[in-house]
């Protein structure tokens, strides 16, 4: 109760001595010392020089004293999403603010090209991978007492570990072990400008319905261990599988993807420096899959691939749908009726297959 009494009176402090720089016209200099400026007259001038300070580039005194209060948080002990956050008009990722990341949205259709190579773990047998990935990650299913699982040979069914993480404002579960690798993804979207409309990651699984048995995780279905993630399904689709739907997650796609897409090719919106932060952080792209004998690119898809399942890199040359591709083509929210989402329907006739 103390350390919270001192943390949340430290936070405090350090708000209120921010709002006096304004007040009393103390405005960081980039020559590293403090410049007077005329105090505000009138609370509306006040509010005035408030909002201009903030709309400045940050200062290298700005810049030492977010370097500070860094190193109080961590003392303090604060983790994840709240250790990362200075102000600057408001509360922001330090990063975001010093160290941008410079990712542009292509307009044409440029060729792009993932380097990496490589093969990591072994390859085991299924009932092997189920026990590995039980083991080591939990099975979901498992976290609802009601739920019935099939039977694994060896196999004691674990609880998944959640932890909350937070991509482009939505938050949601995920396996503990990828919090803190996809939480510094996340931080590279934020400051990409990229749009995360949804995003999912836990789901149990029945491969047989009529069983009503739910399956454990194995590597070619990681979401029953939530160590896989879905990012914007409507613009980046598991083809040819789904490449005829009326529409993809409400979303009626262009003639040109619904082509690419009967034909197995990547069908994408992520930009290249994301799908590398992924990759650089533990993760498998489903974009690969074409790439691995496969021929059904998922590209929504990113899986973590820890220590049960095989996965070879490969060199792969794409391209990303430009914008002006779907743009035209309507959007409506996900998760609700998706199925029967109100489309104009000019725009379905000309995207029908």
């Amino acid at each position: 109760m103390i350390n919270k009494t001192i943390t949340g009176f430290l936070i405090f402090l350090f708000v209120v001595t921010l709002s006096m720089v304004d007040v009393f016209g103390v405005v960081p200099s980039s020559g590293g010392t403090a410049t007077i400026i005329p105090t505000a007259t009138s609370p509306s001038a006040t509010t005035n020089t408030f909002s201009a300070l903030w709309q400045q580039p940050p200062s290298q005194r700005s810049k030492e004293i977010d370097d500070v209060w860094q190193q109080i948080q961590g003392k303090l002990g604060l983790q994840g999403d709240s250790a990362t956050k200075v102000w600057h008009g408001k509360w922001k990722g330090y990063d975001i603010i010093y160290s941008p990341a410079s990712i542009v949205t292509p307009t044409s259709r440029d060729q792009l090209t993932l380097t990496k190579t490589g093969t990591i773990g072994t390859t085991k047998s299924n009932d092997e991978q189920k026990k590995c990935l039980n083991d080591k990650y939990g099975w979901y299913a498992v976290n609802n007492p009601n739920n019935q699982l099939e039977l694994v040979p060896g196999v004691t069914p674990q609880k998944v570990e959640l932890e909350s993480v937070n991509v482009g404002r939505i938050t949601h579960e995920v396996n503990k072990v990828i919090a803190e690798p996809l939480r510094k993804v996340a931080l590279i979207i934020q400051q990409s400008g990229y749009k995360v409309h949804h995003w999912h990651s836990c789901r149990e699984e029945d491969d047989s319905p009529r069983d009503n048995l739910f399956d454990a995780p194995r590597c070619g279905s990681l979401h029953p261990a939530c160590l896989a993630i879905d990012i914007n399904p409507m613009e980046n689709q598991k083809c040819p599988a789904y490449a005829d739907d009326s529409n993809w997650w409400g979303r009626v796609p262009s003639q040109e993807e619904r082509d690419r897409c009967r034909k197995g090719e990547i069908v994408t919106d992520i930009p290249q420096q994301i799908i590398q932060a992924f990759e650089e952080n533990g993760f498998y792209w489903g974009g690969r899959f074409t790439s691995s004998g496969k021929g059904t690119p998922d590209s929504m898809h990113f899986e973590y691939v820890g220590d049960c399942c095989k996965r070879t890199y490969k060199q792969l040359t794409y391209s990303l749908t430009p914008e002006s591709s779907y743009v035209s083509n309507p959007k409506c929210l996900y998760g609700i009726n998706q199925n029967k989402c109100e489309l104009p329907q000019q725009a379905v006739a000309q995207n029908q297959p």
